[in-house]
């Protein structure tokens, strides 16, 4: 083969090559830098890295090395791109606490009130999105008014020292 060819024939791969949910059991992470330990250590992480090195992939692949009864939350923020700010934070947030009350199955005892408490929040998201498309038009509204009650002034110094002082209004 070429290596022209060869060179398209990887580009091809490589720009199609996107594990998604529910795909990742086709692939195997081929660990070459320790990600997996690291990932699986019970602590917080940030996991970033240009566009198609495998992000994807090792928290499928980890996700699934995980014991049962360990409980797992993914969410792709790819779904949000299009959402504006700060409904996107609302979204992301109520995704999360949609997949958490999926987890918690149980309907007695501490399960019970975290579905409570959960539902409360989500309930107060969905009032917080209608709030915040509101609170942008009335940003728009008071920029609208602000630039219609406009004021000019000025002062001018003639060739022979004489002032002059203008002033107006804009006021529609």
């Amino acid at each position: 083969m070429n290596p022209e060819a060869l060179r398209k024939l990887r580009l091809v791969i490589t720009e199609n090559l996107r594990v998604e949910r529910g795909g990742a059991e086709t692939v195997t992470y081929i660990d070459v830098s320790n990600a997996l330990n690291d990932i699986a250590a019970r602590q917080n992480h940030a996991v970033f890295g240009r566009r198609g090195c495998g992000k994807t992939l090792l928290l499928h692949y980890s996700a699934s090395q995980l014991p049962p009864e360990t409980r797992r939350v993914y969410l792709n923020c790819e779904d949000f791109r299009k959402h504006s700010f700060p409904n996107v934070l609302i979204e992301i947030l109520d995704a999360l606490f949609k997949e958490l009350q999926a987890q918690l199955t149980g309907w007695f005892g501490k399960k019970k009130r975290s579905r409570e408490l959960i539902a409360k929040i989500r309930e107060e998201l969905n009032k917080l999105r209608g709030t915040a498309d509101r609170q942008r038009t009335e940003i728009r509204e008071a920029r609208a008014i602000e630039s219609r009650d406009s004021r000019t002034g000025g002062i001018e110094v003639g060739q022979k020292g004489t002032i002059s002082v203008k002033a107006g209004a804009d006021l529609d």
